[in-house]
């Protein structure tokens, strides 16, 4: 996202990643409670400021909009719609699954055929 993406007053989207809630295995329950909607206070060269609960927080554009935090980790992420966040929350729990999957696989029990096809898919991405 660039500047030209943002205007003063325009509603965006914030993860709240350090919800009590952003790492519960309840997915319906995270989209609703760590999607926030909030107002863009000013857009500047260098920084986005939204406000954000009571209080105005920077986004840095030229450094893919990473919160100003003052060295600490980031708490808040930026999204121009509520969809991008879901699609990323329904992504980042497919990876965990198939991670999960291969991690726990037993892979005698797996026929060769099948051991092939995941091997050719895998080296897709490599």
């Amino acid at each position: 996202m660039k500047a030209s993406d943002f205007h003063k007053g325009q509603t965006v989207y914030i993860y709240y990643r350090y919800s009590r809630y952003s790492v519960s295995g309840l997915l319906e329950m995270r989209k609703e409670i760590c999607i926030l909607e909030c107002p863009v206070v000013s857009v500047g060269r260098r920084w986005l400021t939204i406000h954000i609960h009571d209080r105005d927080v920077r986004f840095d554009l030229n450094d893919n909009l990473k919160q100003d935090a003052g060295g600490y980790s980031p708490w808040y992420t930026v999204y121009l719609s509520k969809k991008e966040i879901e699609d990323w929350l329904d992504r980042t729990k497919l990876e965990s699954e198939v991670y999960l999957l291969l991690r726990n696989a037993v892979v005698s029990k797996i026929s060769d055929e099948d051991l092939e096809t995941m091997r050719d898919i895998l080296r897709r991405y490599l």
